[in-house]
């Protein structure tokens, strides 16, 4: 396991405790897809995934996301952990988020000449975050497929949830205290 993954787990134990404690849905060293329905179009998910923003509420407590230039996005997961560059990748129908900065995406495009085209809808070894979409069947939205590169499915699935909960409802369900109105509260 990498140092992100290692660190995105650490900081997912903190709010996910029983879930990762129990090797998420998969088991432990289950590396596999989460998947979820989204009622929105499979355009609307991809451009929302891809605002650093947004993916910093959906990572919540655990982390954040910034994006110092286009297309180059760090990922800081757990407080006080040093940032993972990465690099946005759009495919049709999915984007991603390969590890390393502007001089490993050179290096892999001249692989890529060489070696072929990667295989449609395929997820790179590289990558620390992908996000796969389709049309979901009878007009109900998109099916969103994330892939962390973490052994257990936990944190993905929390990722997809509050990412549907955000564009269906505009806002993120939470249990964290809330300011009331009432005076016993002043």
């Amino acid at each position: 396991m990498t140092n992100p993954s290692r660190r995105l787990l650490d900081a997912a134990a903190k709010v996910l405790p029983h879930a990762l404690h129990h090797g998420g849905r998969g088991g432990a060293g289950d590396r596999s897809p989460q998947t979820l329905t989204i009622d929105r179009p499979p355009a609307e998910v991809l451009s929302a995934f891809q605002d650093p923003a947004v993916l910093s509420r959906l990572l919540g407590e655990v982390g954040a996301v910034t994006s110092p230039a286009p297309g180059e996005f760090t990922w800081t997961l757990g407080e006080g952990a040093d940032g993972v560059p990465t690099r946005l990748s759009v495919t049709p129908g999915g984007v991603d988020f390969l590890r390393g900065g502007p001089a490993e995406a050179v290096e892999r495009v001249e692989q890529d000449t060489e070696g072929g085209a990667p295989e449609a809808g395929a997820v790179p070894a590289d990558a620390l975050v992908s996000l796969r979409t389709r049309t979901a069947p009878r007009d109900m939205g998109t099916e969103a497929t994330l892939r962390l590169d973490v052994p257990t499915g936990a944190p993905a699935f929390t990722v997809l949830y509050r990412l549907r909960a955000l564009l269906q409802t505009g806002e993120i369900p939470t249990i964290s205290p809330q300011p009331a109105a009432r005076a016993e509260d002043h």
